[in-house]
């Protein structure tokens, strides 16, 4: 078979698994289905005659037939929750109750971002309590459930225990939010349709395997005498993040820094152990040097947990020992494109997985790229040249998907990557010896990890230290598919046709203004008004021909999940101007935003100035317990990040960008501002208990406010049509029930924590951005 009909199969068969993403249908039948035949059906009538030289019809039918296969394929392997799943099961009991549920986890338990343990059980067996000695209901049940557990009591657990958790069942939270995490649509990938929030778990059987046995001898050993988080970070630069329990801020820290490769398991983690076993086995044949590597191998991939990227990294391994023994040389992108299809064909549904994806497009473009840049870098010695290649070559091959993953890229993460390549080899190596030690002595292992101590804290330094830098990331916005398609085209089309290598910086650049275009014309003509489901306070992004501005009272998870997720897919880098209607809150999330956005206007509420009262020595011991309220109010320094701070007061009128604002209070804060011919008011009495003031009726037509039920007859005196609210404590007309929207003749209710992000536009009004539908 020819290069070009293997190189296409493979394409075929990956292009029917991606068109699985399209959710549309005609008449039952999938859009993406559809557009894989017609697609196939034309080019065998029209490729032929255009390109002459290229395959001839039955190849492009053949093609067709693939991908048509691989569409198949995947849907029959997308997970999809049995007859008496736990997630079904859950729907016919009442929310709040107390179920015990009895099965075995199946994957490494780890902390999340709240401190509690996390892991996955597979459920044999639920229970519900009616009393504290009668049962309501005892059933066999299967499905998995995403668990987590107290920190105490999640402890020292580990895969193939049998456990019995009691707690509360739940259904995982679909995205509400643009940008936002989709955790429903991420564990169902897994198979995962429940969550289970326990309160106590109970052990009841189980042994740990070898290889857990052997992987935590590995992270014991680095970490006795490293700590935390210098061995944990050794831990997982060499057996990779996911099996060991390495702290968010740091995993964050090299994440945002371009560093992600450094602690995910992947082919640059195999390349140097390989390059270790051929050193230390030079001297014995190439077929036993074959059989050393191949173990070497299969013991990393299991100690790692056998993740995408790196069984795909085993297997270009194995190839290369495999052809090193047989004395044959294998074409590497050949070989890559063919290891990945056939991966595929295996577990289809890695073609979604992250890892994967970063791991075949880093390595593809380390094998086409590189050696063009390394020529074009001739002027330097070969050493210096292959070190700034590899880096240059991954970041443009993976840059499409960080793009539309993250809606962002990390600035000087080339320049990193170069500086620090020579301390995470040396960290890297020094960390395979000293865990291949602790594998026979964990007490010799720490003593010789120890040693790389210096080493670790200079590389956390230097990556926080470059994070700090200005402008060290660059907000581009989430790209579509077609975009993303529309840039690997290009970079497939420089690299196949020699014609257009001499012009690579005109495709890359005509490319890139094709992306940024639409969206830099769109920024430029769009109003809106997103108004965030937020947990509490009011978060609304107005955006008026250019401008863009925040107004926000939340926490700091909030602007984490909520607030810069929204505002990384949407390319917005800088607030023109912003509304801090809280400014004294404890976890108060405005010092994150400005550490991370350029906010030029900055308005907030006066700061409640409490007076000092001298401290006598008895009262010393007191203050420790119950601080003053002085003491209490948090440092406002994160105020000074705003190249122009102004504080606001009631009945204070102002112009944020083109939006005319008017203060009408300021406890609570109110504000009232309009748009087109929409007026909006925002009342945010999270942080005050006076009464709102009284205004005339039809003072606003769209009105946000906390939700509570005493605020029910000022709201409606306000006249408005619409009312929003993170989450209703009761009908604001009858105060009963809290159904997802309430139409009634005077005004219409939306509850953001149901119904999810909403956006006014001058020409649709109020629309839902988000479904938070169930889906099973």
């Amino acid at each position: 078979m020819q290069s070009i009909e293997f190189y296409g199969l493979c394409l075929a068969y990956l292009a029917g698994l991606l068109m699985t993403a399209v959710p549309q249908s005609v008449y039952g039948v999938s859009v993406g289905a559809i557009a894989l035949l017609l697609s196939s059906i034309t080019s065998a009538a029209l490729l032929p005659r255009l390109w002459r030289t290229g395959p001839n019809v039955k190849f492009w039918l053949l093609a067709g037939f693939f991908s048509l296969v691989a569409f198949g394929h995947l849907q029959l392997r997308t997970p999809s929750p049995g007859p008496n799943d736990l997630s079904l099961w859950q729907q016919r009991i009442n929310p709040e109750a107390v179920v015990t549920v009895s099965g075995k986890i199946i994957d490494d338990p780890q902390l999340n971002r709240s401190q509690r343990v996390k892991f996955v059980l597979k459920a044999e067996r639920a229970t519900v309590q009616a009393g504290d000695t009668t049962v309501a209901l005892d059933e066999a049940v299967t499905g998995k459930a995403y668990t987590t557990v107290d920190i105490l009591q999640g402890t020292g657990r580990y895969p193939g225990e049998w456990v019995q958790v009691r707690g509360t069942l739940y259904l995982p939270d679909a995205a509400q939010n643009p940008g936002g995490f989709d955790f429903r649509a991420y564990l169902a990938q897994q198979g995962i349709f429940s969550g289970l929030q326990g309160e106590h778990l109970t052990h009841l059987s189980g042994h740990p395997s070898i290889v857990w046995n052997l992987r935590q001898r590995v992270v014991r050993g680095l970490v006795r005498r490293l700590g935390t988080p210098n061995g944990t970070l050794l831990s997982a630069m060499i057996l990779g993040r996911r099996a060991v329990d390495l702290p968010y801020d740091i995993r964050d820290a090299f994440t945002q820094a371009g560093l992600a490769h450094t602690i995910a398991a992947s082919g640059f983690h195999v390349s140097i152990l390989l390059g270790v076993v051929m050193v230390l086995a030079q001297r014995t044949s190439p077929k036993m040097q074959c059989w050393i590597g191949s173990g070497v191998l299969l013991l990393y991939i299991g100690l790692t947990g056998a993740q995408a990227s790196v069984i795909r990294a085993g297997c270009m391994g194995f190839a290369a020992l495999l052809g090193g023994a047989m004395e044959r040389r294998s074409k590497p992108v050949p070989m890559l494109l063919l290891i990945a299809t056939g991966m595929l064909v295996v577990n289809p549904l890695w073609v979604f997985d992250l890892g994967f994806q970063f791991s075949f497009l880093a390595t593809l473009g380390l094998l086409v790229l590189v050696p063009a840049l390394t020529n074009r870098l001739d002027w330097m010695p070969t050493g210096i040249a292959t070190l700034v290649s590899v880096p240059i070559a991954a970041y443009v091959w993976v840059m499409p998907i960080q793009m539309q993953v993250f809606g962002a890229i990390p600035t000087y993460s080339i320049g990193l990557n170069v500086l620090t390549t020579p301390l995470i080899l040396l960290i890297s190596l020094g960390g395979m010896v000293s865990g291949a030690i602790a594998l026979l002595s964990p007490s010799l292992g720490s003593l010789v990890a120890w040693c790389l101590h210096l080493p670790i804290t200079l590389l956390i330094g230097v990556v926080e230290l470059w994070n700090r830098l200005p402008g060290s990331t660059i907000i581009t916005g989430s790209l579509t598919t077609f975009q993303v398609l529309l840039m690997y085209a290009a970079y497939g089309m420089v690299w196949w046709r020699p014609q257009w290598q001499k012009r690579w910086g005109l495709v890359l650049l005509s490319t890139l203004a094709l992306i940024s275009a639409p969206m830099a014309y769109g920024q430029l003509q769009q109003q809106s008004i997103t108004v965030l489901s937020n947990s509490q306070g009011p978060a609304l992004v107005v955006r008026d021909r250019g401008t863009v501005g925040l107004i926000f009272s939340g926490t700091d998870s909030d602007v984490a999940y909520t607030v810069m997720p929204f505002l990384r897919s949407h390319g917005i880098g800088k607030l023109d101007w912003a509304i801090a209607l809280d400014a004294t809150s404890e976890d108060i999330g405005w010092p994150r935003i400005l550490e991370t956005l350029s906010v030029h206007d900055l308005y907030y509420p006066p700061i409640p100035q409490v007076a000092a009262e001298p401290v006598t020595p008895p009262d010393a011991a007191m203050l420790i317990a119950d601080p003053p309220e002085a003491d209490r109010i948090q440092n406002l320094d994160w105020i000074q990040h705003a190249l122009n701070p102004v504080t606001f007061e009631a009945g204070q009128q102002i112009r944020a960008g083109r939006t005319p604002i008017q203060f009408l209070a300021s406890s609570p804060p109110i504000l009232r501002f309009q748009m087109g011919d929409s007026r909006w008011l925002v009342c945010d009495r999270q942080q005050s208990t006076s009464p709102a003031p009284t205004y005339e009726s039809g003072i606003a037509d769209i009105v946000w406010w906390s939700g509570d039920e005493m605020d029910a007859p000022w709201i409606e005196g306000l006249g408005a049509e619409v009312a929003i609210a993170p989450t209703l404590n009761g009908d604001i007309r009858t105060h009963g029930t809290t159904p997802d929207t309430i139409t009634t003749a005077k005004i219409h209710v939306y509850q953001t924590d149901h119904v999810g992000a909403l956006q006014w536009t001058p020409s649709q009004g109020i629309t839902q951005l988000t479904t938070n539908e169930e889906t099973y």
